[in-house]
């Protein structure tokens, strides 16, 4: 299972501050690449493409630094990897 989180500085994600400069450090597009994770992914990761579970989950209202302890990045992280 892969998990790809990315952040953005406004609450809404598809705000035009997180449209404009993403999370401070990478633009929401460049990020989901258009929330189609598949066809960059086949393109750069092809061995990843072999696994069916790949997620791309997105936190508002966190920077790019912040996204390293973020209480919401930790339970997107939980929910897919229980112990």
């Amino acid at each position: 299972t892969y998990v790809f989180i990315a952040g953005g500085l406004q609450k809404d994600m598809k705000g035009f501050l997180n449209r404009l400069i993403g999370d401070g450090m990478v633009r929401h597009q460049s990020a989901h690449r258009d929330n189609q994770p598949q066809n960059w992914l086949k393109q750069t990761f092809p061995t990843l493409m072999r696994s069916p579970r790949i997620h791309v989950e997105a936190v508002g209202g966190v920077g790019h630094l912040a996204l390293r302890n973020a209480p919401a990045v930790y339970a997107i992280i939980s929910r897919y990897f229980k112990s």
